[in-house]
């Protein structure tokens, strides 16, 4: 079932089952975020610039969303499927889910335009960005989450199982052990992206700005301030950052990003192996898949490719986050592989 088709399941017949499938569909989604951001990120040219530090955070909130969602997957009895060819998101392509089916994703360099057409839709809040108006009818993850967190009320306790949760204080990855920290950690992914109904901030950082936020203040180059008690992007200017010119990857990848792809994979399955694994095990493997992300090899990798220009001279290469199983890489076309 799509994403789609779970939000026309009636409320009364969203039970563990559905939730499962759903929250499945939720760590997709949360990862599929990251690879269009750490590009955009790694393209800026300045390690210190503000809007690449932006892009920083706002990863690692993707990161911990995506943890919170593997735990509240894992507290209902099942298992999340990270490094499954299926499970990976690849691109260009639409969200998973069929979420939000108008938008494609892809992977290039950073740009205004790239903020504009990939970021901030990917961000898109419930109700419209709180500087246009409220009311709109539109599709969007947040919409998504309170579905999720619905059926959750709906349970009864002795269906949180508590099984494999694994913290990251770091991260701020948190144990789903009741029904109500399932809630809670609901309410902090979608405000983390959209901010509330009533105003950009998350409710537990008041000094920051939601993910869609903080993207359109880089599109319009303007922070976003409250002028006569409306919402506006007037305040202080917000330069556009130098990034290296990476065109978007084609679907099937590039030869070149093998080695940055073992790196992916090698995460992915780390990845994989803290929610199959648990306890002290699953913290161990979780541990390493945040060390090698943070790891300046890996950035490296993907910036080597984003010097070099592409025979066409239409660009520069980039990273293509294929994942790599048993010495092939699983093309962005179905049932194509290729040596590495």
């Amino acid at each position: 079932m799509s994403i789609r088709q779970l939000m026309g399941v009636s409320p009364d017949c969203r039970d563990v089952e559905w939730l499962k499938r759903s929250l499945q569909f939720a760590i997709q989604l949360e990862l599929s975020t990251i690879p269009p951001y750490l590009c955009g990120m790694w393209s800026i040219i300045d390690r210190d610039d503000p809007v690449r530090n932006h892009i920083r955070l706002i990863v690692l909130d993707e990161m911990l969303h995506m943890g919170l969602a593997c735990n509240m997957l894992a507290t209902l009895g099942g298992l999340p499927q990270i490094n499954n060819p299926c499970a990976v998101p690849t691109y260009p392509g639409h969200l998973p889910g069929d979420v939000r089916p108008q938008l494609v994703v892809w992977l290039a360099g950073f740009s205004r335009a790239m903020v504009r057409a990939v970021y901030m839709e990917i961000e898109y809040p419930e109700n419209g960005p709180i500087t246009r108006f409220l009311g709109e009818s539109v599709p969007t993850i947040g919409a998504f989450y309170d579905a999720i967190c619905g059926a959750f009320g709906a349970l009864d306790p002795s269906d949180i199982k508590k099984e494999r949760q694994i913290t990251e204080p770091i991260l701020g990855v948190t144990a789903i052990n009741s029904i109500a920290d399932a809630e809670c950690a609901i309410k902090k992914i979608k405000e983390q992206g959209e901010g509330t109904s009533q105003d950009p901030f998350p409710s537990d950082h008041p000094s920051d700005r939601a993910h869609y936020y903080r993207f359109a203040e880089v599109y319009y180059g303007r922070e976003l301030v409250k002028i006569a008690g409306k919402w506006q992007y007037a305040g202080d200017q917000v330069k556009l950052p130098a990034a290296y010119p990476m065109a978007e990857v084609p679907a099937d990848g590039y030869a070149e990003s093998n080695d940055f792809d073992r790196m992916y994979t090698e995460i992915l399955n780390d990845l994989q192996s803290t929610w199959e694994k648990g306890g002290q095990l699953g913290q161990a493997a979780l541990s390493d898949a945040i060390k090698k992300m943070k790891a300046r090899a890996f950035a490296d990798a993907a910036t080597d490719l984003m010097k070099r220009p592409l025979p066409s001279g239409s660009g520069n290469y980039g990273p293509s986050f294929r994942l790599i199983k048993k010495g092939l890489a699983l093309s962005k076309r179905a049932g194509v592989r290729t040596d590495v």
